[in-house]
């Protein structure tokens, strides 16, 4: 059996799916074969294996996923995926994953909650939509950075102190109209800790600056600050030939955005949005202990903890009580059409 992940969204949606995923083939002993050669990923210029290693999974290429799907009697699950696209009519696995393939009958069954049965199916093939479990501890045993990320989230973090108050600023997270003045209410006397923003977003940082002078950018040289896409996506969503006429890689943008989640990771302390994956996700990491999560994924690396004062860990709150911020590492999110 083997289990084929064509991606689609963004960092956070991926590695919900790419956990669940890892969890199923372990349990039925299958394959896994992550396929992030798609625009919103990387583009032409690298695909997941370029970025991470599995290791402790049995995994396959996109050769052996056409020889498993050729076979006399291959059962295909869902059958609504070929290998070639037909005219353009029925979306190919061979090819980059396109926004049409999104509809319901390219999800696969084992994107369920709680205990999946084993599906009866040669090739499993999702689109990376559906319900899919976060599991902290899966990432954490079973994915690796490959050295050259590691290297580059080094050099944006050389000078981050973990023991530190990292607040999430990102626009495209479309932040309630309150968001940024709750934030400053909290913060703005707060200098016990460094307070460091992460943000895509120049007007929503001018805002928090205004109001907590003492604040910082994590990455003043962020090329998401300057580039210029539709605000009502994701800065991932665009396209290479975008980012291209304006001097900026998708590997720029990969970099940043890892290191930015890895920040709010390490933080002492986060600041965010109850309904953002992406701080909830890095917060989870976070409960792991910041001397796991530099053992297993930067091969025992660490910014320097600059401070003397050590605060109690906490998730400043901005909207609501964050209550999950302490559950258990597991985390349970809908499709992410439901995310805001």
């Amino acid at each position: 059996m083997i289990v084929l992940f064509k991606g689609w969204e963004g960092w956070c949606d991926r590695l919900q799916v790419l956990t669940h995923l890892i969890n199923y083939c372990l349990k039925y002993d299958a394959k896994l074969c992550v396929d992030w050669e798609d625009m919103v990923w990387g583009g032409n210029e690298f695909g997941f294996n370029e970025v991470f290693e599995l290791i402790g999974v049995k995994t396959a290429s996109k050769n052996d996923v056409l020889r498993a799907m050729i076979q006399q009697d291959a059962k295909i699950e869902s059958p609504a995926w070929t290998w070639e696209d037909a005219y353009y009519k029925m979306p190919g696995v061979r090819g980059h994953l396109i926004g049409r393939t999104t509809a319901t009958q390219y999800i696969s069954s084992v994107m369920k909650f709680g205990d999946v049965p084993r599906v009866d199916a040669d090739v499993i093939i999702t689109n990376g939509d559906g319900e899919r479990t976060y599991d902290v501890e899966t990432f954490l045993k079973h994915v690796r950075l490959r050295p050259w990320v590691i290297e580059g989230i080094k050099s944006i973090l050389s000078d981050f102190d973990p023991n530190s108050i990292v607040i999430h600023l990102r626009g495209t997270d479309r932040p309630e109209e309150k968001f940024v003045s709750s934030a400053i209410n909290v913060l703005k006397d707060e200098h016990r800790l460094p307070i460091y923003a992460i943000t895509d977003d120049r007007k929503l940082w001018d805002e928090f600056k205004a109001g907590v002078p003492h604040a910082r950018l994590l990455n003043p040289n962020s090329t998401s600050l300057r580039i210029k896409v539709n605000e009502k996506m994701g800065i991932h969503f665009a396209k290479p030939s975008e980012l291209k006429a304006q001097g900026i890689t998708k590997k720029q943008l990969l970099i940043e955005l890892l290191a930015d989640w890895f920040a709010l990771s390490l933080a002492t302390s986060g600041f965010g949005r109850e309904v953002s994956t992406y701080f909830q996700m890095a917060r989870r990491l976070h409960l792991a202990g910041n001397d796991v999560i530099s053992q297993n994924l930067f091969g025992g690396w660490m910014p320097t903890r600059k401070t003397l004062e050590t605060n109690n860990e906490a998730v400043l709150l901005s909207c609501g009580e964050q209550t999950k911020a302490s559950e258990a590492v597991d985390y349970f999110v809908s499709s992410a059409s439901s995310i805001c």
